[in-house]
């Protein structure tokens, strides 16, 4: 199954809109905005993050229809994610092939990209939100366990996918 522009954009736009509400209900609330200011932020920001997330994933299951993985349908793919992210070893060996590719796609994500990228965006975060708390808002300190939370999940990923991997060889 190919994945589509279409989903894509329908993908985009879910997330937006999400993030988007998100994003006025926080400018609103905790920045102070007023309604139209918050308003007029959240629809800057759910088109932005919505815009860039539907990239991303349209490119990962294009990625993975390069890898082989053209003749799974949208719900073995979901299956082949699953299986990378929880670990678990199909037994069908296509969806094992698929899974090895994903597994090895994403060390190798992890290692040609998110090492610097976690370690600097979620580290500079941690640290601005930190001082921001310390600063400006108490509020802010329920956003710290979120970025100290996404940058040791990241490193926990990069070292458990090879173990992974060396179970799906097996």
């Amino acid at each position: 199954m190919r994945w589509s522009t279409r989903q894509s954009l329908l993908w985009s736009a879910i997330t937006g809109a999400l993030f988007g509400v998100f994003f006025a209900a926080w400018s609103g609330i905790v920045d102070g905005q007023t309604a139209a200011r918050a308003v007029v932020s959240g629809v800057v920001a759910g088109l932005v993050f919505g815009a860039l997330l539907g990239l991303l994933q349209l490119r990962e299951f294009r990625v993975q229809e390069d890898d082989g993985a053209d003749e799974l349908t949208f719900r073995q793919r979901r299956r082949v994610t699953r299986a990378v992210t929880r670990g678990d070893v199909p037994t069908d060996p296509v969806m094992r092939k698929a899974t090895l590719a994903a597994a090895r796609r994403r060390l190798r994500w992890y290692h040609d990209r998110a090492a610097w990228l976690y370690r600097i965006c979620f580290g500079a975060l941690l640290i601005l939100t930190v001082i921001s708390a310390i600063d400006d808002s108490p509020v802010l300190w329920l956003a710290v366990p979120l970025y100290a939370g996404l940058l040791a999940y990241a490193e926990w990923e990069r070292r458990r996918l090879p173990r992974r991997i060396a179970r799906l060889e097996a």
